[in-house]
């Protein structure tokens, strides 16, 4: 279905990383709209369950440098939000620094938020068990819900679609990183002075500056890059996916590919074996 259908899921939304989009190189764009771009470093784009995905190893390690550009902020409340591969037992989807992050730990049983806030009943920062949410050596969506009222700020946790928990405190979140203090960062976090790498595969990362809705968090987990614009792929023979105006109406339109230096309407590319067919 095109984005345009689901408005909802672009308001907010500061930085949207998600390669099975097209295929990113050293560059990772950002397809929020606020050109939020990253550079990879020791990444290689892998293809896992039928899409392109940012791979991340911890060695050598391996991170997407966002910059300082994300503004996010307390008072509006905050959701992070992304795809790993399998039960990883390190992966770190989004950071910005130490006291900033999103992570999913311990053989992929734990999903962490620290926003340097509330420590839940058994002492953890903000974490809960998932259980048996997650699909074994498959693609999982996670979600965290951050919000803040005037005396407290509650934190729910997302898997695949289904709230499985959900942690509250009296911190009101006053010490959320101000903008610009630093560097965001994708696959490896970054606490007092040591990187913690991610062994994971990663799509769709996403940060809004607001609480997202249960139904919203359901809508992302119903398929990678919904309400996103894909961008066109810029090198010559890949699948460039665009939108085409029908009636006035833009719409979602099939894959264009590059025959003899002409953009044609085709059936989309599929990667076989490290080739594009």
């Amino acid at each position: 279905m095109p984005s345009q259908e689901y408005p909802s899921l672009r308001q907010g939304l500061e930085a949207a990383y998600c390669p099975s989009l097209s295929r990113d190189g050293l560059l990772i764009r950002d397809r929020s709209g606020r050109n939020n771009h990253g550079t990879q470093t020791n990444v290689t784009p892998t293809v896992l369950g039928g899409r392109m995905a940012m791979g991340y190893t911890t060695s050598p390690m391996s991170s997407t440098n966002i910059g300082t550009r994300i503004n996010v902020s307390a008072a509006s409340g905050i959701t992070y939000c992304g795809w790993a591969f399998g039960r990883s037992s390190n992966c770190a989807m989004i950071a910005r620094g130490g006291p900033d992050y999103l992570y999913v730990y311990g053989g992929g049983s734990q999903l962490q938020v620290h926003y340097a806030g509330p420590a839940d009943s058994a002492g953890n920062l903000n974490s809960a068990a998932m259980g048996s949410l997650q699909l074994a050596n498959a693609w999982n969506h996670y979600a965290v819900v951050i919000t803040r009222t005037a005396t407290a700020a509650s934190v729910a946790f997302f898997c695949n679609g289904v709230a499985f928990s959900t942690v509250a405190g009296a911190n009101s979140m006053d010490n959320v990183q101000p903008p610009n203090s630093s560097s965001w960062l994708v696959g490896v976090l970054q606490i007092q002075g040591s990187d913690y790498g991610s062994n994971a595969s990663l799509d769709d990362v996403r940060i809004y500056r607001r609480a997202l809705t249960a139904h919203e968090v359901r809508l992302l987990y119903s398929r990678p890059g919904i309400g996103l614009v894909p961008l066109p792929d810029r090198a010559a023979g890949l699948p460039r996916k665009l939108s085409v105006n029908v009636g006035g109406n833009w719409r979602a339109a099939d894959a264009y590919v590059n025959v003899g230096g002409v953009w044609r309407l085709g059936q989309a590319s599929v990667n076989v074996a490290g080739v594009w067919k």
